[in-house]
C-alpha cells in the first residue's frame, strides 16, 4: 500500500507503522483536526462464519468503491468507509460527509 501524499485536497501529515494482532498496518493522517481525515491500511484478514455461514459483525451500509463492495457508516459526527481490495482492508475516517469520505476511498 501507498500513502499519497494529499487526498481529496488535504496534505498527508503523518505515517505511522503499527502492530495490528501481530500483523503490520499503517495509520495515515490527512489535513488538521476536525475535517481532518484517517486512513488506516492492514493486511486483510478471512471472513468469520458462523454454523449458518452468516459472518459475524455489524450489517452496514454498502458503497461502492471503484467497483468494489465497501461499508459506509455516517454518523453526525462524521463517517467511516471500510473495503478491502488487493489483500489489504482500508478504513477511511473523518469528521467528513460520507461524499468526502467515499472520495477519498475512491482514490486510495
Amino acid at each position: 500500500p501507498t500513502a499519497p501524499a494529499s487526498l481529496v485536497g488535504l496534505p498527508r501529515q503523518s505515517v505511522t507503522l503499527l502492530d495490528w494482532k501481530g500483523s503490520p498496518a499503517t495509520l495515515i493522517t490527512y489535513g488538521h483536526n476536525l475535517g481532518g481525515l484517517a486512513v488506516l491500511e492492514q493486511t486483510a484478514q478471512p471472513a468469520v462464519k458462523t454454523a449458518k455461514g452468516d459472518e459475524h459483525g455489524l450489517s452496514l451500509p454498502t458503497v461502492s468503491i471503484n467497483g468494489i463492495t465497501g461499508q459506509e457508516l455516517d454518523t453526525a459526527l462524521g463517517t467511516v468507509v471500510r473495503f478491502t481490495r488487493a489483500g489489504v482492508t482500508y478504513t477511511v475516517i473523518g469528521s467528513v460527509p460520507p461524499v468526502a469520505a467515499d472520495q477519498a476511498a475512491r482514490a486510495l
